[in-house]
């Protein structure tokens, strides 16, 4: 149905975003980026040659972002994808060791 002056009429559908809370958050991360490793919560940070893993402390957290409360500064790289990728490598790594 033609809408020119963009009215509101009933039967029209519209698309709403509501928000319900900001929080300020000085550093976050993709949420894809937060592993589970040995019972603490870990982001893997880069470093000379690869990744190390980082116990971290996460506040407030979404589908896209999770805020980091410690264990991160601002501007730290990290694996943003395909974390889980990094961490089934540490665990192959430990197993290894386990001989």
């Amino acid at each position: 149905m033609s809408n020119p002056k963009l009215a509101w009429r009933p039967g029209l559908f519209v698309n709403v975003e509501v928000v319900a809370g900001e929080v300020d958050a000085p550093v976050t991360v993709a949420s894809s980026a937060v592993q589970s490793l040995e019972g603490r919560d870990v982001v893997f940070v880069e470093v000379p040659g690869g990744f190390q893993a980082k116990t971290v402390k996460i506040g407030h957290a979404d589908a896209q972002r999770t805020e980091i409360t410690s264990g991160l500064k601002v501007g730290d790289r990290y694996a943003s994808t395909n974390s889980f990728v990094i961490k089934a490598e540490v665990g192959k790594a430990s197993a290894e060791h386990d001989d």
